[in-house]
Formats: C-alpha cells, structure tokens, sequence
C-alpha cells in the first residue's frame, strides 16, 4: 500500500519540482545514448562539461607526469649503481657461487632430454648432430668406462688459467674442450659425466654441481 502525500506535507523543493519542474520526454534507448554522447541543452560530452573535462584532464597529466618523473629518478639511482662492466655480486657473494656453468654441444632437440642417439650405418640419423656442432668426459659408472672406449681430448683436457676470472673482458670467448669418443660401444646407453676440476669447485653429483650429464647411445 502506497501513501501519497499531501500538498501541505511536501517542502518547498518538493513542491517547485512539482509544479516547475519540466517533465522529461521519454526517449527510446538509441536516443538515450546519443543524449549522453553530446546533450545540446546542457553543453555535456558523455556527462560532463568542457570545464570538467579540462580539469580531470588536467589532474591525471599532473599525476601521470610526477609518477613518470618519480620512475625515471629511482631508474637513474639505480643505474648508477650498476658497473657496465661487471656484475656487482660475484663468486661466493653471488647466488651462482663459485661453481661455473657447464654445458655440452650438440645438445638434442628435446630440452628436457640429455640422450644423443643415432645409427653408425645411417647418415641420415647423424646428420643432425652433425649440423649442430657446426653451430659453434668421462663415463659415470665403471660399466660406462668400460663401454665408452678412448678418449680424444681437444686441444687439451683442461682450460687454460688466463681464461679466468671472467670480468666481461672486451672479446672474451668462452673455454672449450672437445671430446672425441673413439671407439664407444655400439646398442648400449653410456653414461657420459663432464666435471670441472679446481679447488674452489664445489662437487655435487645429485645437485649438479660443477659437472654436466649426457647420454649417448649408438646403434
């Protein structure tokens, strides 16, 4: 049940409204849009005025501007900090330590996998290992010693000390040995681990540390 009220209850707004106020023409939906896009009556461009446009315009300019300017100095603090040169934490203050990173070439297509695998009658399947040392160890187990045969080392089976330290010399390549496995066993997975060896090394077969694991199989 609705209760209206009388005109003697209704305060002087309610009763201008009443009797003054214009009643608003009904407008389909398409119109209601395009009133609130541009209203001509009011000067309104989607609810607001040119005035209150030009002063939110003006409020995010001020405030995108000084957060662009803050960035730019905490930026240029921190660049001044930095040596182009070299990193500032190293060896054991680094989170990398003093083990170096070791990696071996050709590695296979897979990223996961460690396995190099091919036929020693088809070409075809060594063609790929072929093409991806052109792009740029011992056995773990004593059944992998037996299996793996002689070892070639090139040019030596070791790096030379003025490789190191490394402090992003100006054309500095990275050390690299070349291991040529004679005469491995043929329809057997071998085991191959590669170890650097210096004293400030650490070794850690489970973790990885200071070594690279590989698989090779040859059929």
């Amino acid at each position: 049940m609705t209760v209206k009220k009388r005109t003697s209850d209704l305060n002087s707004l309610e009763r201008f409204n009443m009797y003054y106020k214009p009643k608003e023409e009904k407008l389909s939906a398409g119109q209601k849009v395009k009133r609130f896009i541009w209203n001509s009556k009011t000067k309104e461009f989607c609810g607001r005025t040119g005035g209150s446009w030009s002063k939110i315009c003006a409020f995010y300019f001020i405030f995108y501007s000084a957060l662009a300017i803050l960035v730019a100095i905490c930026m240029w603090t921190f660049l001044q900090l930095l040596d182009a040169r070299q990193p500032m934490w190293q060896l054991e203050k680094s989170i990398i330590g003093t083990n170096p990173g070791l990696g071996f070439r050709p590695t296979p297509s897979e990223v996961s996998s460690s396995v190099i695998w091919y036929k020693g009658n088809d070409p075809g399947s060594q063609k790929f290992w072929i093409d991806e040392l052109k792009k740029f160890l011992e056995g773990e187990n004593p059944a992998d010693r037996e299996n793996i045969g002689p070892i070639h080392y090139l040019p030596s089976r070791g790096f030379p000390g003025y490789y190191f330290p490394y402090t992003n010399q100006v054309g500095y390549l990275s050390p690299l040995v070349a291991v040529h496995f004679t005469r491995p066993k043929t329809g057997m997975l071998i085991n191959i681990e590669c170890r650097a060896w210096s004293h400030n090394i650490k070794y850690d077969r489970h973790e990885a540390m200071g070594s690279v694991h590989i698989e090779i199989m040859i059929e």
